[in-house]
């Protein structure tokens, strides 16, 4: 401030020496053109002290859609996907409480332009658009921080990692809360089987959901019948919603944890393989889970079954919280761009189909990665994107790469109450053995008189009796661990996924050799 003021000062004595009558420009050596500068930066001078007018403003880069007022990298502002105008939050309609929300969760939201009235998905912040003008953002890599090995030779020691709202430079060595990732409600997972008959792999998925630990399970060609029943095919912690075809393929199922409160979606999949179950959600609307396959053949007669029964879901009056995985065995369509790919396989009539259905009922396709080979076959599907994070491929049990995602929706669980067992180890044997003898003389005798029923009946609540009476019990924990998953087994079945999270990131044959 001081300084501006010496400046000014010294710029009027300049001009009074000038403007003065005894003043000599030669005697300065001065030109009669620099007093005639001198004159005009006073004019200058006194525009500027009168406050009409703003010190070079230049044009709005990013004018406001509303009011036109100019949306900084400060602001909280929203970028429309149809017109590619931006809003200040409060011209757009969006709330502070939802707009923080997605600053802690980096996670979008969708919400109504005034400019178009057309419905947007907003998925970064305004610091994109200094680089950037589309709405687009890459989750942060793993960490491996928990390895045990060392770093490859061939891996990029210190990639940059890649955000969704880089921070202007003015804020460099600051934390970015935008990063922070929101705390995981449960799990999702989605796995082509290629066949549970066997013993073998129906111990992988049983060894695969025992490590990653999803809330739901959503797989494909299981290529069993009703002769399997669920108990022998999958985890006894687990309930199961089946849609068999027969053991020559097909087949698909949703399985999730015994304590969540799930029903049965009757009526759909009549005409196409699919399994879907209504989850409650406290008192918010329910969450619908389906799993589907489709044959990789050109018939779209199963997607048009899958889009009538998406019809029906959606016939209500709040709309539903749809979220369908599985295998569609379209490896044509570019889920980036949302189009078809030239010459594709399966033909133009199947994949325009699954684009028009997915566009019809606004459903976000969210696997970005390859699930075999160098197509993505397994998606995951839902008008409920900003609810899921950390999509990603792992090692499945097949062909196919598995899909889990992180799902921050509140659902409804009941209270796991723990089990009581016998210490047959500590009974009194002697006292127990008199209870009995006792007791069977006194069934001997009365049998007679009741019915077949009620003799079962008594007979099991008196040993029960004798048992609590003679034998100690222990409160004991739910445990859904396997028998063969030890520790050691565990840690190399990180140690491979990590393996192959390196392989997907820097393809070689070194780290394709290790992975395998």
């Amino acid at each position: 401030m001081a300084d501006s003021r010496r400046s000014l000062h010294a710029l009027f004595t300049l001009v009074t020496l000038f403007t003065s009558r005894s003043c000599n420009t030669k005697q300065f050596g001065c030109l009669p053109e620099v007093t005639n500068c001198f004159y005009l930066w006073l004019m200058f001078l006194l525009i500027l002290l009168s406050g009409d007018i703003e010190e070079n403003p230049g044009p709005t880069k990013f004018p406001c859609g509303l009011c036109n007022k100019p949306v900084a990298y400060t602001h909280r502002g929203v970028e429309c996907d149809g017109c590619f105008q931006w809003f200040h939050i409060k011209c757009g309609g969006v709330s502070g409480k939802l707009y923080k929300e997605f600053m802690n969760s980096q996670q979008g939201f969708s919400w109504i332009c005034p400019h178009c009235a057309m419905p947007s998905f907003s998925s970064s912040l305004f610091g994109d658009l200094m680089t950037d003008t589309e709405n687009s953002f890459s989750l942060l890599a793993e960490s491996d921080s928990d390895s045990d090995e060392p770093p490859d030779k061939d891996i990029d020691p210190d990639p940059v990692p890649m955000t969704s709202s880089p921070a202007p430079a003015s804020n460099q060595g600051k934390p970015n809360t935008a990063r922070k990732r929101p705390q995981r409600k449960f799990k999702l997972m989605t796995v082509n089987c290629a066949g549970l008959k066997g013993t073998g792999k129906r111990n992988q998925l049983a060894s695969l959901i025992n490590l990653e630990q999803p809330d739901i399970v959503m797989g494909t060609e299981s290529h069993i019948d009703s002769s399997f029943s669920s108990a022998e095919v999958f985890p006894a912690n687990y309930k199961v919603q089946r849609k068999d075809r027969d053991r020559n393929g097909g087949g698909v199922f949703v399985a999730y944890k015994d304590d969540i409160v799930a029903s049965e979606v009757t009526g759909v999949g009549k005409k196409c393989e699919l399994t879907m179950i209504k989850v409650k959600s406290g008192k918010s609307p329910p969450v619908y889970f389906g799993s589907f396959y489709r044959v990789p053949n050109r018939d779209n007669s199963s997607l048009l079954s899958l889009h009538s029964d998406l019809e029906k879901l959606f016939k209500g009056r709040t709309i539903p919280r749809v979220i369908l995985m599985g295998d569609f065995n379209l490896p044509s369509i570019d889920w980036e761009t949302n189009t078809i790919c030239p010459n594709p396989q399966y033909g133009y009539l199947v994949n325009e189909t699954m684009l028009d259905m997915t566009n019809g009922y606004f459903l976000d396709q969210l696997v970005m990665e390859s699930t075999r080979l160098d197509n993505t076959l397994d998606l995951l599907l839902t008008n409920t994107p900003d609810s899921l994070a950390r999509v990603r491929a792992i090692p499945g049990i097949s062909d196919h790469e598995a899909v889990t995602a992180d799902c921050n929706i509140d659902i409804t669980r009941n209270k796991k109450k723990p089990r009581t067992i016998y210490l047959h180890n500590k009974a009194d044997n002697e006292t127990m053995e008199k209870d009995l003898t006792s007791f069977s003389t006194d069934f001997c005798e009365t049998w007679k008189s009741r019915s077949a029923s009620a003799n079962w009946s008594y007979f099991k609540q008196e040993v029960k009796n004798i048992m609590d009476k003679n034998v100690p019990t222990k409160r004991l924990k739910a445990s859904g661990d396997l028998p063969w998953m030890t520790s050691e087994i565990k840690r190399l079945m990180k140690w491979r996924k990590r393996r192959y999270t390196t392989y997907k990131k820097y393809k070689s044959k070194k780290n394709w050799d290790k992975y395998t």
